[in-house]
C-alpha cells in the first residue's frame, strides 16, 4: 500500500499541470516561393503522457507581419500557407494559443529562406559522431563546409524538435543549421518475405521519405548529402542526392570515405565560390 502511495506522488509531482506543447519542424524553402508551416498543439496530461488538443485556434504570426489563425484537427495538427520572404537569411514565426480557462502558451518557430544561389549539404545529424575524435574531426569537417554553403540537416528522432536538436548540435560543437524531420527506408525492407502462391519474395518500399524529396525537388540542383548509416544512404540515394559514405563498405553509388576527418577534404565539397546565404537575417 505504502508503494502504490509512493508511486501515486511521484506521478502527481512529475508532472499533472496540463501544460501546453507546441511542436513546429523548421521550413526551409527557397526565397519568395509558397511553403506551408506545419505545427501540433498537445497537452501533458500526467507525467510524459501527452494527448493532442483538438479544435484549438492558434494565432501565428508570420515573418511577413500578417498574423492568421488556424484550428488544430483530431490529432493536434494544424497548418498555415504562406509566401517565404524574398531575402534569404533566418525568420521567426511565434505562436500564441489560450484556452477557455485562460492558460496561455507562446512559441517560435524558424523559417529558413534561401537563395537560388546557394548550394546546400544535407547530413544526416542522427549518425554524427558524439564523441571522441570522430567528434573533434566531424566538427572540423562540417565547419569548414558551413563557411560556403547551408548545412540542412535531418533527423528523425529530433525532427520534430528542432529547438532541442539544435541545443544539441551546439553543445557538441557543431555548426547549427535547421533540422528537417525525415523517415528513411524502413529497416524491416531488408527482411520482411510476402508470401504470393509458394514464391517468397523481398518487397521493396514503394516510397522514399516525402518531406525531403519535396524539399530536394524545390531546390532543384545538384545535392550532396553526408551519412554514417547505410539505411540514410539509401533513402538519399533513392531521392536523386550524390551520397557521401562514412564506413567502411559500399552502399549502392555512394562515394564512401573512411572517416569524418576525409570529409573536409573532399573536392567534390569545395565551394569557396558559392555565395553564403545571409544566416543574421530579420528575426
Amino acid at each position: 500500500m505504502r508503494l502504490v502511495a509512493t508511486i501515486l506522488l511521484m506521478f502527481f509531482l512529475s508532472g499533472c499541470s496540463g501544460e501546453y506543447i507546441l511542436t513546429a519542424p523548421d521550413v526551409v524553402c527557397p526565397a519568395g516561393e509558397k511553403a506551408a508551416l506545419i505545427f501540433r498543439l498537445q497537452r501533458r496530461e500526467f507525467w510524459r503522457i501527452t494527448s493532442p488538443q483538438k479544435n484549438a485556434t492558434v494565432m501565428v504570426h508570420l515573418p511577413d507581419g500578417a498574423t492568421r489563425c488556424a484550428l488544430t484537427d483530431k490529432n493536434g495538427y494544424a497548418a498555415v500557407a504562406f509566401v517565404v520572404p524574398s531575402r534569404s537569411g533566418v525568420y521567426q514565426v511565434r505562436f500564441y494559443y489560450q484556452d477557455v480557462e485562460g492558460q496561455e502558451l507562446s512559441a517560435k518557430g524558424n523559417v529558413y529562406s534561401l537563395s537560388k544561389d546557394d548550394r546546400f549539404v544535407v547530413v544526416d545529424m542522427d549518425s554524427l559522431p558524439k564523441s571522441g575524435l570522430d567528434l573533434s574531426s566531424a566538427c572540423l569537417a562540417l565547419k569548414r563546409l558551413s563557411q560556403n554553403v547551408h548545412l540542412i540537416y535531418v533527423s528523425e528522432k529530433l525532427g520534430y524538435t528542432p529547438a532541442a536538436a539544435r541545443g544539441l548540435l551546439r553543445m557538441r560543437g557543431y555548426p547549427e543549421g535547421p533540422v528537417v524531420c525525415f523517415n528513411k527506408i524502413p529497416q524491416w525492407y531488408q527482411y520482411r518475405l510476402c508470401r504470393q502462391g509458394w514464391r517468397v519474395r523481398a518487397v521493396k518500399p514503394t516510397r522514399t521519405d516525402d518531406n525531403l524529396t519535396h524539399l530536394y525537388n524545390r531546390l532543384k540542383k545538384p545535392t550532396y548529402a553526408i551519412t554514417a548509416d547505410d539505411l540514410t544512404a539509401r533513402t538519399f540515394l533513392n531521392i536523386g542526392m550524390k551520397v557521401i559514405f562514412v564506413g567502411k563498405d559500399s552502399v549502392g553509388e555512394a562515394m564512401t570515405v573512411d572517416s569524418w576527418k576525409e570529409v573536409g577534404n573532399l573536392p567534390v565539397l569545395d565551394t569557396k565560390n558559392t555565395p553564403a546565404a545571409n544566416q543574421d537575417g530579420p528575426k
